[in-house]
């Protein structure tokens, strides 16, 4: 298969991750979710045997750490066997969280074979999707056929009591993961071959903010206003810093309110601070990571440590009581913290890795991998494809200068850069002898 080819698969998946509650054929479980994940899958799969781009040899480097972390992956299970004792049912859920890591790491792992203008199309079809249904599922829910909606919602989705907009997704929560990292992404594809300019940019980043306020989701909004609040440590930014306050001021505020709320009426806010408690836990222990085996093993162990520990606080603890206990649905609630758990050190080398390619010195760039990452905190799933996609985006579309000169382009800078010098040392010479 061609890298063409291979890039419009991964963008077929991209571009219908807009569809996230479709759940068919029932068989994939979780993999079916989104009809774009079997596609990424595939594309993850296929990575291996298709000729890359030769026009962007670095991203060789981003594609072999991505693999060395699934093989990784493999390699500590078997340790994490001896360690928490075999277990037909977590020997089953290995097979399924490495299909579902492999699709979920896709953008990475195909990064070689990706064309910047074919992602520009799959955000651009899926953004186009995301509003279609906050058209038809959320403002005027009567005008779509009973048949369609069941064809795009499970039939645990069809309703919901949250009046927040979610789309054609699963939850509020997702939407809104999905739409501002789209939304991003989409930016910085369109003004990667324009010179930056801070007004562009402020204007971006303070209607991403209102807009995912709007939406409701606490995580990415509070990722808003940090990626904003950054923005003020470059020189070129603090004036424009001063008129987006009362909007940092306003946002904050907003989702101040709502987390406080969170806590005492729902689940979610509990779950995740179990959760993530339970994490730092299991990577304090043990920094190597735990494999796709030992995933399950430490979430039980580590989760049963932190409900006890949080067991005397005013927390509502049911959903996190039932991921622990059950090992329903089990994640972190976080794409940062379960890869971590399940890689340890060597997802860290990845992400080091990646930002060293990336031109941190373009602030659109530092801006991206403060949303990005502040985001990736309070999501996970099928939400880390948006993650990685991000990644790749700024790999793709913003690389370190140097990344650009080929050897034989090296060589004739360099050698034109000895030539200078040495003309500018004849030069002071003449001079020195001319005094």
């Amino acid at each position: 298969m061609s890298a063409w080819l291979l890039s419009v698969l991964v963008s077929i998946g991209i571009a219908l991750q807009a569809f996230g509650a479709v759940y068919w054929p029932s068989f994939l479980g979780y993999l079916g979710a989104s009809p774009g994940m079997p596609f990424l899958l595939l594309a993850a799969a296929l990575a291996p045997f298709c000729k890359p781009r030769n026009d962007m040899t670095w991203t060789a480097d981003v594609a072999r750490w991505g693999w060395w972390n699934i093989g990784y992956g493999f390699a500590v299970s078997l340790i994490s066997i001896l360690a928490f004792g075999w277990s037909h049912t977590n020997a089953q859920k290995t097979l399924t969280l490495a299909a579902l890591t492999a699709a979920w790491l896709a953008p990475l792992l195909c990064v070689r074979q990706l064309y910047v203008g074919h992602l520009m199309v799959a955000v651009i079809v899926a953004l186009a999707i995301a509003t279609g249904g906050y058209i038809l599922s959320d403002l005027l829910p009567d005008l779509l056929p009973s048949q369609i909606r069941n064809l795009i919602f499970a039939s645990q989705y069809l309703l919901t009591n949250d009046e927040r907009p979610r789309g054609f997704m699963a939850e509020t929560s997702h939407f809104a993961a999905l739409v501002g990292r789209l939304a991003l992404i989409l930016f910085l594809l369109q003004s990667s071959r324009k010179p930056f300019s801070a007004g562009r940019l402020t204007i971006f980043m303070v209607g991403l903010a209102l807009g995912m306020s709007l939406l409701g989701s606490k995580g990415a909004a509070v990722a808003a206003v940090v990626a904003v609040i950054a923005m003020g440590f470059s020189r070129k930014l603090i004036p424009y810093l001063v008129i987006m306050l009362p909007v940092v001021w306003f946002v904050a505020e907003s989702q101040t309110q709502s987390i406080a709320m969170d806590i005492e009426n729902f689940t979610s806010t509990s779950t995740r601070l179990t959760l993530t408690l339970a994490a730092f836990s299991a990577i304090a222990i043990n920094p190597l990571g735990y494999g796709f085996y030992g995933f399950y093993g430490a979430m039980q162990g580590f989760g049963g440590w932190a409900l006890a520990k949080l067991s005397s606080l005013p927390l509502l603890l049911d959903e996190a009581s039932e991921i622990i206990t059950d090992l329903t649905n089990v994640s972190f609630k976080s794409t940062l913290l379960d890869f971590s758990v399940l890689f340890g050190i060597l997802f860290f080398v990845l992400m080091w890795r990646i930002i060293r390619i990336i031109d941190t010195s373009d602030p659109r760039t530092r801006v991206a991998l403060i949303y990005l990452g502040v985001s990736a905190l309070g999501t996970a799933g099928h939400e880390s494809v948006s993650f990685f996609l991000g990644l790749a985006t700024l790999v793709l579309a913003y690389p370190r200068p140097f990344l650009l000169i080929g050897p034989a382009e090296s060589r004739s800078l360099l050698a034109t850069t000895c030539l200078r010098t040495e003309q500018t040392d004849n030069l002071r010479r003449g001079d020195n002898q001319h005094s």
